[in-house]
Order: structure tokens, then sequence, then C-alpha cells
């Protein structure tokens, strides 16, 4: 975590930022564009288009459809850092927002204090002192999966095998080393915004390549039929919609040999 200290630079500069907006007629967009940490939106201004059932985080979502178009949002906070918001359109269920994304310096004592916290579990989960699931669930800041015990659950099959070669690339060269039972060193991540984290790893089960069998597999042959089936029923659509569906094709493009397939 960030000092107190630095977090309130932050805060202040991102309260600088909207009352020169508010104040003088300033340029949001070319203010997220200069300042943002945001490096997937700084270039376009900080602009994102969101609605109430997409992929962003609570308090942001809460801060874009609390305000009316046209406000801008004090200074708030979501586990990436420290934001302020404007809501460019309403555009019925959608709006059309800039924000501005700081993130406060974390020092090498914060650092490595993380670190020491951490290690310092590993010793005990290591002593059998504590399970890992509660070790999570006591000091783990991924709150997506500390109340489930830190088990990560793969979003295609709703369930808690994940192949390794789906995982983040620091945590899978880490696992094909580790067996069954065994508790990770401490692994480095950084983010897109470039902060960084520290993880521990604890392998419930490890399955080794084989053929594929219902009893170890059912789910994933279960997956695979369903989009065999999906696939088909398409094709079979496209099919029908192509025999009775007609385009015109301009006589410039006379040449082209794909085009002249659908002639």
């Amino acid at each position: 975590e960030a000092e107190q200290s630095e977090i309130d630079i932050v805060v202040n500069k991102l309260k600088e930022y909207r009352e020169d907006v508010l104040d003088n007629g300033a340029d949001f967009a070319a203010k997220a564009t200069l300042y943002s940490d945001d490096t997937g939106t700084e270039r376009a201004g900080g602009v994102l288009e969101l609605q109430r059932s997409s992929p962003f985080v609570k308090e942001f979502k809460d801060q874009a459809f609390s305000l009316r178009e046209g406000e801008i949002s004090e200074p708030f906070e979501t586990q990436f850092g420290w934001h302020i918001l404007y809501v460019e359109k309403v555009i019925g269920q959608i709006r059309q927002v800039r924000h501005i994304l700081l993130i406060p310096y974390i020092s090498v004592s914060q650092m490595e204090k993380a670190k020491a916290e951490l290690n310092a579990m590993r010793d005990r989960i290591i002593l059998k002192e504590i399970e890992f699931g509660e070790a999570a669930k006591e000091i783990s800041d991924e709150e997506r999966t500390a109340q489930n015990g830190g088990k990560i659950i793969n979003p295609n099959t709703g369930t808690g095998r994940v192949e390794i070669t789906r995982l983040e690339s620091d945590m899978a060269s880490t696992l094909q080393f580790l067996e069954k039972g065994d508790v990770s060193g401490i692994i480095e991540e950084k983010s897109q915004t470039g902060t960084t984290s520290y993880k521990l790893v604890y392998v419930i089960d490890k399955i080794p390549d084989h053929k594929a069998n219902y009893a170890q597999d059912y789910l994933k042959i279960k997956d695979l039929a369903l989009k065999d089936k999906q696939v088909k029923a398409i094709k079979k659509w496209r099919n029908e919609k192509i025999a009775d569906t007609y385009i015109k094709i301009g006589s410039e493009y006379n040449e082209c040999d794909i085009l002249n397939a659908w002639n």
C-alpha cells in the first residue's frame, strides 16, 4: 500500500485538474492525455464507454451512473489507483465518460514490507500452522478470490481446473515446476498500469497430460461437444441464408476472384 503522504499528493493533483476544468474551462481530454497513468486510454483522452453490465469495477460504475452529463466526480479510489471521472454523454443506458487515473508512488520500503508479510505467511503455511485457504482470507488483497480461499476458478467451466497456458506468464512458469501440495515462492507481477503485486500459489492438484476420458474430463468434453453443435448450427443457418441472400457488386470489382464467387 502507498503511504498516506503519497495518496494525498495524487488526490490533490486530481482536485487541481477538476477545478481547472470547472473554473477555467480547461480541456479534460487534454489533461487525461498529458497526466493519466491509464496507458490503455491516455492517448484517446481517457475516453471509455460503459453500461451497467460492463466489466468495470463497482466503484467506477457507481460514479459513472451517479453523475449527470457534463459533471465531474470528486477523486475516488479503485483497486487500480485514484480517479476523477467526467460524464461526456448519456445515451439511454450507455455512459460515454473520460477519466484520469493517478497511481500513488509506492516506496521500496512498502514493497519490502509486503514481501515480508507474504514470506511470514508462507512459513506458517509450510509449518502447517494455517491452511492456505484461511491465509488467503486473512491477508489477500485480491477481493475476487480472497473469500473463496484464494481459489482460482476457470470462467469457462466454473471449475477449479485451469490450464497452465491460460495463466499469467510469471505464474505459469512457476507452476510448471510445482507438484500437488507445493507452495510457490513469491511471484512478482506487474499490471498494465505498472503497479507491482506479490503472490503465493498453492497447487491443490496437478493433472498430467493424458488422453481425455469421461472420469477426469467430463466437463471439458461437454463444453467441446456444445461448441461443436453451435458451429454446426451456425453453419447450417449461414448456408440457408446465403442461398436466398443477394448482393450487388460494383463493376470496378469484376476482376476480384474472391467477389466473383458471389456473382
